[in-house]
């Protein structure tokens, strides 16, 4: 069976490339032969236009009326030219469509009305079904007729949308026969299982800062002054790097995004530590993206597919608000605290369970507190706590501690299998040992071993054994260091965010492997 999926894969707003992909690579391992078509006629990854963002300042400056007499103009002619002559083309062997990822259903200036009309159009003899859009109420009148013809001429099988506000749209503005949409999720939530993760930070303290051009912000209804939001993203990132962090500046792909970071990054950098902030280079495909994105410890964006990404691989992420779309999503993932107004800059957000406390006024940390997400291991922003509160660990390293790095019974067979599992997750894990660790398997999966080098008790003589027995000084020194070199307690239980669900984990000081059993048993 082969199907074709309609979306824009290669747009050069690599977020849309990305959810695109999850989905063939899900339908291939079902089985079944599933290509892209384009819905702009586009057959690869590339920069994008670069006048696009001179285009978006021309329809921006035009009166409505005129700019939807414009576009719909040029839209309706390259849809009869070029596009479906080509969707023809590409449908000739294909057993059933799927219109489907992305915002899909919105009509900015006829842009998917036009497209999707003209995609099922040529798709009127095989079975269809929409997937996973999201669905604005933006729709003009001839929007709306567009999108209905579409769908009502097509042999729909079923409909589905990503969150419960694009359903209750969908089932709004389209009329029977067109199926009801059911519920679905982004398939971009997937791209912790079809991308490898990047290589984490030294320190663990680095933090993606996605830079959005405000043209394309107001091109899509959210009121953002462009010098505003310039300062804005410029305190952000000086109050990031004044706090410790490692600041990377990058954008999801789009060419007035990319344009607009080339612009401003010098100065951005000149303003604070240039060591700590980077302007990082353009990635080319979704896999860059989703691997650079996987890489941070804390991710801030407008973008609403660099926060899906950020949540698959359990990057903890401050959502800036533009698009209902993106408030949608802070819901579905447990973010809503988490969602940032930076046109409200005069005003602290509000951050219920933040560990940390207010930033003081006239200080760089003021700029919505964004830099204090995670600035210690208690941090209640971050999806990998126990319930979220305040007080919570976040979880990064795990410290795993066992009197012998070889197994001699079942509970160091359970510890060392506990250090696997746990590393085999991309946790960081250090494996504290008292004999001389000697573990070659382990310290080839990554796992940091800290020996004690002690030998069994009653390996030396009586005296030696009843002092080291009642209190080993030079055990305590070691845990001593790497207590203070993790800066969180290495006792007491905290929670792993392992994909989607929240598994709890224990690590003791007295029952190591006892407690990481937990983590199986969940």
């Amino acid at each position: 069976m082969k199907v074709a999926l309609f979306n824009v894969k290669y747009s050069p707003n690599l977020g849309d490339g990305l959810l695109s992909e999850c989905t063939e690579l899900e339908l291939h391992r079902a089985g079944i032969d599933a290509v892209s078509i384009d819905l702009a006629g586009r057959t690869g990854y590339a920069p994008g236009n670069a006048s696009r963002g001179r285009m978006l300042a021309v329809l921006e400056g035009m009166p409505a009326p005129l700019r939807r007499v414009a576009t719909r103009t040029i839209l309706s002619a390259l849809a009869a030219i070029r596009l479906r002559p080509a969707f023809r083309r590409q449908l000739v062997d294909c057993d059933a469509v799927v219109v489907g990822g992305g915002n899909l259903f919105s009509d900015s200036d006829l842009n998917f009305p036009v497209k999707i009309h003209a995609a099922l159009s040529e798709a009127v003899n095989l079975p269809a079904s929409v997937f996973a859009v999201g669905v604005a109420r933006n729709w003009s009148a001839t929007g709306r007729r567009l999108f209905a013809d579409g769908l009502r001429n097509a042999t729909m099988v079923y409909a589905t949308v990503r969150d419960e506000r694009s359903r209750e749209i969908w089932d709004d503005l389209l009329p029977a026969p067109i199926p009801r949409a059911g519920l679905v999720r982004d398939p971009g939530l997937l791209a912790s299982r079809h991308y490898p993760r990047g290589p984490a930070s030294a320190d663990h303290r680095s933090v993606g800062l996605c830079i959005t051009d405000p043209l394309a912000l107001r091109h899509h209804g959210h009121d953002t002054d462009a010098g505003d939001m310039a300062h804005w993203y410029g305190g952000v990132a000086t109050a990031l790097a004044q706090a410790g962090w490692t600041v990377g500046l990058f954008t999801n792909g789009s060419p007035e995004d990319r344009a607009y970071l080339n612009r401003n990054a010098a100065d951005w950098i000149a303003a604070a530590a240039p060591t700590r902030i980077t302007r990082i280079a353009d990635v080319a495909t979704p896999g860059d993206l989703a691997t650079f994105i996987s890489s941070c410890d804390l991710m801030v964006a407008h973008r609403m597919h660099a926060c899906i990404a950020a949540h698959s691989f359990a990057v903890p992420t401050i959502l800036l608000k533009w698009d209902p779309k993106l408030e949608s999503f802070a819901e579905i993932a447990g973010r809503s605290d988490y969602f940032v107004d930076p046109a409200r800059r005069s005003r602290r957000p509000r951050w219920p369970n933040w560990p940390h406390g207010p930033s003081r006024p006239g200080r760089s940390g003021r700029v919505h507190g964004v830099d204090r997400c995670g600035g210690g291991r208690r941090c209640g922003a971050c999806p990998r706590t126990q319930g979220g509160g305040r007080g919570a660990f976040m979880i990064d390293h795990i410290v795993v501690i066992n009197d012998l790095s070889v197994p001699k019974g079942g509970a160091t067979a359970l510890a060392l299998a506990s250090a696997s599992a746990f590393r085999a997750r991309g946790y960081r894990v250090t494996f504290v040992t008292g004999d001389d660790g000697d573990n070659p398997a382990l310290r080839d999966q990554g796992v940091e071993i800290v020996a004690l080098g002690s030998k069994r008790l009653l390996s030396g003589g009586a005296l030696t054994a009843l002092t080291r027995g009642v209190y080993n000084s030079r055990g305590r020194r070691h845990g001593r260091a790497v207590d203070r070199r993790e800066r969180s307690p290495l006792d007491g239980v905290s929670c792993a965010w392992l994909g989607a669900d929240p598994v709890a984990v224990a690590v003791r000081r007295d029952r190591a492997g006892a407690g990481a059993a937990r983590l199986f048993g969940a």
